[in-house]
């Protein structure tokens, strides 16, 4: 005696269904994953933009000596 059609096709649509939702959850996870990535590649970035900007100026004073580059108060020291 085997299983009902029936059975067979409502399990069949249930695990098909079970799969597309996994399969969402996993696109979305992805998606956040990436979105995340991004925001702290352009954290990054402006980090070493700010940072940049900072040693040139210091570098662009051409005086000897200017108090606040290189003392460590920047981040780039």
């Amino acid at each position: 005696m085997g299983v009902p059609q029936q059975d067979l096709d409502t399990s069949l649509a249930a695990y098909r269904q079970a799969v597309e939702i996994a399969e969402a959850a996993r696109q979305s996870a992805i998606a956040a994953a990436l979105a995340d990535y991004r925001r702290a590649l352009e954290d990054i970035e402006a980090a070493y933009r700010r940072d940049l900007a900072a040693v040139r100026f210091c570098y662009g004073q051409r005086r000897e000596t200017v108090p606040t580059c290189g003392t460590g108060t920047d981040s780039w020291t």
